[in-house]
């Protein structure tokens, strides 16, 4: 049904941008293309671009959310591993780096406090715990 919709809709907006001519008979004919080629194609990048991914889909499904983002950002340190490892397993340290972070208390050697700044003047407020690790190069934390 989709399909068929962007073929008809795509032939449509190409004879009409044929018969209109100008710069809006351009548009319509390069937007009709595009419908064009989704219908015979079946594949809109586009639509695709918006798509949840399968890693959003199964968090989603894991928590019982109708839809999840994720986001991935990479940080280039100029250190010695051993030295950012030192760092980071200092979440003190860690939370001066962020903004949004109001405070981290130690509540002990493998407990904090992380304190943040929300929206319309709320605060979050949740505990860390650090986990032992395989590998030494991996950090992990959970919240009791």
């Amino acid at each position: 049904m989709e399909r068929a919709l962007s073929l008809a809709t795509g032939t449509a907006l190409v004879a009409n941008g044929l018969r209109r001519g100008g710069l809006g008979g351009i548009l319509q004919i390069v937007v009709g293309a595009y419908g064009l080629l989704r219908g015979a194609t079946g594949h809109c990048a586009l639509k695709h671009a918006f798509m949840p991914t399968p890693f959003e889909q199964r968090f989603s499904a894991e928590h019982d959310w109708p839809i999840s983002e994720a986001l991935s950002r990479s940080v280039t340190i100029s250190r010695p591993l051993d030295e950012v490892r030192d760092f980071l397993a200092q979440p003190e340290k860690v939370g001066a780096l962020l903004r949004w972070v109001e405070s981290v208390e130690s509540l002990g050697p493998d407990r904090t406090c992380w304190t943040v700044r929300a929206p319309v003047g709320r605060k979050l407020q949740w505990t860390l715990i650090s986990v032992p690790t395989e590998t030494p190069d991996e950090l992990q934390w959970h919240t009791p």
